[in-house]
């Protein structure tokens, strides 16, 4: 839905997305694609690259962390990552959305 009202306002939108989400993303008009994985740094820094602002949404909500590290290295760790290259590339504003886990 954000990147639905964004495209709707005319705001361009630059989505980072895992390879298997890319197909059903690509092709929205006024969207960008960025194919990567918020677990390494170097994807993220790639993303951020000449954008200002970013809604960061990426989680998993398989289940709880002590009975998956998947969610401790989406949730936590790539939410690190993406907070460190916001930070390195100058981003003006960071919006996190997460889940319960």
């Amino acid at each position: 839905h954000i990147v639905s009202r964004l495209l709707k306002k005319g705001t361009p939108v630059r989505a980072f997305v895992v390879p298997d989400a890319a197909p059903l993303v690509s092709g929205m008009p006024g969207m960008e694609v960025v194919v990567g994985d918020v677990r390494h740094y170097a994807d993220c820094a790639e993303a951020m690259r000449g954008i200002t602002r970013v809604i960061h949404t990426a989680a998993t909500t398989k289940t709880w962390p002590e009975r998956n590290p998947s969610v401790i290295d989406i949730n936590y760790h790539g939410t690190l990552n993406m907070l460190k290259a916001a930070k390195d590339a100058g981003i003006e504003r960071f919006v996190h959305i997460g889940s319960a886990n």
